[in-house]
């Protein structure tokens, strides 16, 4: 996961937090730190509060976890969101469907 820079919002802020390693195996003080977060299922991100407390339970699972702004996070949910919505029909030249390569044989 990222870091918590200089960058990431100071006290006050919000800090959106993906969980981005699944939870078997892990151990159950990890477990129940994540639950305190509201995490409890792979890519599953909720948006918190930047206090002291926030962040001593984000240090814990800073392993599992993605962790960045607010600003940044709906920033990156629209990026992705154009990526996967529908472009316009593709327009092909030469199609007339006769002679060429190809047609089945």
């Amino acid at each position: 996961g990222a870091g918590m820079g200089a960058a990431a919002a100071g006290e006050g802020g919000r800090l959106a937090v993906t969980l981005v390693r699944g939870l078997a195996g892990k151990k159950a003080t990890l477990k129940a730190t994540l639950q305190v977060l509201g995490l409890s299922r792979r890519n599953q991100a909720r948006v918190v509060p930047s206090t002291s407390s926030v962040r001593g339970a984000l240090d814990k699972v800073k392993h599992l976890v993605q962790i960045e702004t607010e600003a940044a996070f709906l920033a990156r949910l629209e990026r992705e969101a154009a990526a996967r919505a529908p472009r316009g029909a593709v327009r092909l030249a030469n199609t007339t469907g006769k002679g060429g390569a190809a047609g089945p044989r």
